[in-house]
């Protein structure tokens, strides 16, 4: 019983680890003094992820970001969570950084959160479309698109 108790309480601290920050050497180019307080109110809401290459509609449904508290922003990946900051500049740059996760183990979404986690510090610009949707893209035409929730 003692035993199993150790093993448990080991399982569960293994379980919570962070990914170290990642950067892209476009994102490091931007200027870190960008402030968040000139970010269109639009932008400023909880977006739905819509489009991911490699992933389904149906495989996204669930994944959500929030970027109500720019630059502190946080995703919701079905799973796991993930909070990171997203320094914008109201002309369409983006700078994320510093992304820390939850580590659960959850077959049926780790490689959607993985590919989120690696592709997301490489989108160095942002736009909005049609009011209720968000694209991040880079400079090698990589995408993700967010529905407004």
């Amino acid at each position: 019983m003692k035993h199993t108790l150790i093993l448990a309480t080991a399982f569960i601290l293994a379980a919570c680890q962070t990914v170290p920050p990642t950067s892209s050497s476009a994102a490091s180019t931007l200027p870190q003094t960008a402030s968040a307080s000139v970010a269109a109110p639009s932008v400023k809401r909880v977006w739905r992820l819509s489009q991911l290459t490699g992933f389904a509609p149906n495989q996204l449904q669930n994944t959500l970001m929030d970027w109500t508290t720019l630059p502190s922003a946080y995703a919701d990946m079905g799973c796991n969570n993930m909070r990171f900051q997203a320094v914008i500049d109201g002309r369409g740059s983006l700078n994320v950084s510093g992304i820390t996760a939850t580590r659960m183990m959850c077959p049926d979404s780790m490689k959607l959160e993985n590919t989120f986690a690696t592709v997301l510090p490489k989108m160095t610009g942002y736009r909005v479309e049609s009011m209720d949707t968000l694209v991040l893209f880079n400079q090698s035409g990589d995408e993700m698109r967010f529905t407004s929730k």
